[in-house]
């Protein structure tokens, strides 16, 4: 029988007092590695051909089970897997050589972050079986090989972040990502991968960003684009793709970027890419486009920059875009349109950056006194134009127009 909230005192107090035994537990066992986990990172450690400040040190010492305690070693502390290495992150540590099969012991880790290194050779397979793997950041090395998707995704349907960007991974795209069911965000820019998407890519309803930019990826980009309409973030700029961009954005309503520069599309922008509520960045530069300019400013009011640059487009220069009120960054630069710039892109009163040059423009006074009414305008590029003004060429860049 409790009085005057003795029961409660003392269910708190013995409470209290196992918190504080546990406590004590974890800090004693917080520092010591898993047997099978201090074995796994020992020989991560003697593949490496450069030092480790930190690890070596810890080996060198009698508590060297302490691994716990290892720079970008991270663990986690349960009653059922005792202290596990869940954590390795070694992003921009000089580390050189290659990454040994050993890591696959650590079959509690959820991420692995060895990004920004100078680590190189082939991916082994056994390293694409981490079964609780949520996060594989390889960038900015110099991997080289072809990409193991089937072996990535086929144990971990817990990856939600994969980046593999800048390296020298060759081959076909790598079919098995669509296993990869959890996936978020795919990252495989800047390497050497070649072909048309696998199929099976289509199937990442999740993904949020995909970017495969600075690549030889060639193709017609696919109407189960709009499969992935989750997307918030797709760059496939600087690789080989034709034909025209499928008309598919009515479905992806939550797209912010969308880059595909520098490849070899035709034909118009489609209006779902035109009238897209959500677009902040478009960027169609450097390819072969032909057709006028329809962008509903009125339907995509976050648009911040626009890089229509270098293709064909042609008519007169949109009045339209002065609706475009939170433009930032205008490129019609190296197309065929002619005309006057209108008078209502004085409303253009957020643009910071501006070329025209390269078109057939006329009545260089008058473009002059409309945009010089844009106050926070401060880079104007005009070359090439105004054929019928003495100026055959002018440009400005400064801290005002």
């Amino acid at each position: 029988m409790c009085f005057n909230g003795l029961c409660v005192f003392f269910i708190y107090m013995v409470c209290f007092s196992l918190f504080q035994a546990r406590q004590a537990l974890t800090s004693r066992q917080n520092q010591t590695c898993n047997p099978s986990d201090l074995k796994a990172l020992e020989g991560f450690l003697s593949g490496l051909e450069s030092e480790l400040t930190g690890w070596r040190s810890a080996k060198e010492n009698s508590s060297s089970d302490h691994c716990c305690a290892w720079v970008g070693v991270g663990c986690s502390f349960s009653p059922v897997y005792g202290n596990r290495v869940t954590s390795l992150d070694l992003a921009n540590r000089r580390l050189k050589g290659g990454v040994s099969e050993s890591l696959a012991a650590l079959d509690q880790l959820q991420l692995l972050n060895l990004s920004s290194n100078s680590l190189s050779g082939d991916l082994l397979p056994a390293l694409f079986r981490l079964p609780n793997l949520e996060i594989l950041d390889l960038s900015n090395n110099q991997f080289h090989g072809a990409i193991d998707a089937v072996g990535l995704c086929g144990l971990s349907n817990n990856l939600r972040i994969l980046n593999l960007s800048v390296n020298l991974f060759s081959g076909g795209f790598p079919v098995g990502f669509g296993n990869c069911s959890s996936l978020q965000h795919l990252s495989l820019g800047v390497n050497y991968l070649s072909g048309s998407l696998a199929e099976d890519v289509y199937k990442l309803v999740k993904l949020s960003s995909l970017h495969l930019q600075y690549n030889r990826l060639q193709g017609h980009l696919d109407e189960r684009l709009s499969n992935l309409s989750s997307l918030v973030e797709l760059d496939l700029s600087f690789n080989r793709f034709s034909g025209s961009i499928p008309d598919v954005f009515n479905n992806i309503v939550k797209l912010e970027q969308f880059s595909v520069h520098s490849n070899q599309l035709t034909g118009c922008l489609p209006p779902s890419l035109s009238d897209s509520h959500s677009l902040r960045t478009l960027n169609v530069r450097n390819n072969s486009l032909n057709c006028e300019i329809h962008i509903n400013c009125t339907a995509t009011p976050h648009l911040t920059h626009l890089d229509l640059g270098s293709n064909r487009f042609h008519g007169p220069i949109p009045a339209s875009l002065s609706d475009c009120r939170q433009l930032k960054a205008l490129s019609l630069a190296r197309n065929k349109f002619d005309g006057q710039v209108p008078e209502s892109w004085n409303n253009l009163q957020a643009l910071t950056e501006l070329s025209l040059s390269n078109n057939s423009l006329h009545n260089v006074s008058a473009a002059l006194e409309v945009l010089s009414q844009c106050r926070n305008l401060t880079i104007l590029v005009l070359t090439l134009n105004f054929l019928g003004n003495r100026c055959l060429k002018l440009g400005y860049l400064g801290s005002k127009v």
